[in-house]
């Protein structure tokens, strides 16, 4: 589970791009361009299970492990997609929406 402290991003982040609802419950994407992005074209895409706490402005430890070893393994873009795409630092929250029959609510509208 990653941890509820936002923590600042790395200084090696150029550029943050978040696609969030409009009530800001649900993260259906969260692209970080690196300082690298003119001289690399490597993109990576990372599927997790459902975002925890990074937005524009904070990042989160499991994020950050990604965006570090995307940046040491010379990526210039990551994109970070979630099978569920609710905001929840507890994972037991999705499978609660889904046992209750809220699983479109996890899921997200706007996440095909």
């Amino acid at each position: 589970m990653a941890s509820k402290k936002k923590i600042p991003y790395a200084d090696y982040v150029k550029k943050i791009t978040i696609k969030k609802s409009k009530d800001r419950k649900n993260r259906y994407l969260l692209s970080v361009n690196f300082i690298n992005v003119e001289t690399l074209k490597k993109e990576l895409v990372v599927i997790m299970k459902n975002p925890s706490c990074a937005d524009k402005s904070k990042s989160d430890k499991t994020v950050n492990q990604v965006l570090d070893f995307a940046y040491k393994e010379g990526y210039s873009q990551v994109h970070i997609l979630n099978l569920y795409s609710y905001y929840s630092t507890n994972s037991e929250k999705i499978k609660e929406l889904i046992n209750n029959g809220n699983e479109d609510k996890a899921i997200g509208k706007e996440n095909d």
